[in-house]
């Protein structure tokens, strides 16, 4: 899939913002990855398109590094991102997304609540508050289901 051109906010998962502001990569692919994530963020940059992540995913994001560390992340991406929260419209968002596709969603070992955390509650996010979303994922399942009420694309898809 290509990177659309203008008129869209490239909303960004927990990975991609690891991977791209960060530089986290531990495995041969999740280097490629960085490397490509930190393409992504310089292409966003150059073509002036805006960029956002759900709470739910800066949450994820942030578990991940010491306090000291916390608080500098934490200004560069309220800085350069816009964060939608997940708050009551987007609450009654989740479950609806949820009840609808009861039979195609897997239970996690976390049975519904796994599911319910935290990937339908970046795209109701999202989808609540973004009114021209592009999500680009490191998650395969997450993009494939994803793009069925928003354009979503797995980075390794992206063509930049």
């Amino acid at each position: 899939m290509k990177l659309p051109d203008n008129g869209v906010i490239v909303c960004l998962d927990s990975s991609i913002l690891a991977w791209g502001i960060d530089a986290r990569g531990r495995t041969e692919m999740e280097c490629r990855m960085t490397d490509k994530a930190i393409a992504l963020l310089e292409v966003c940059r150059l073509r002036r398109l805006p960029l956002a992540t759900s709470l739910v995913c800066f949450t994820e994001f942030l578990s991940i590094h010491s306090a000291e560390l916390r608080e500098a992340l934490t200004e560069i991406t309220q800085n350069d991102f816009a964060l939608y929260p997940f708050d009551l419209p987007a609450a009654k968002l989740c479950a609806e997304i949820f009840y609808d596709n009861q039979s195609m969603l897997k239970s996690s070992y976390h049975g519904i609540r796994g599911i319910l955390r935290p990937d339908l509650q970046i795209v109701a996010s999202i989808l609540t508050h973004c009114y021209s979303p592009f999500l680009v994922t490191g998650d395969g399942p997450l993009a494939t289901w994803a793009s069925k009420y928003l354009p979503a694309s797995r980075l390794n898809e992206l063509e930049l």
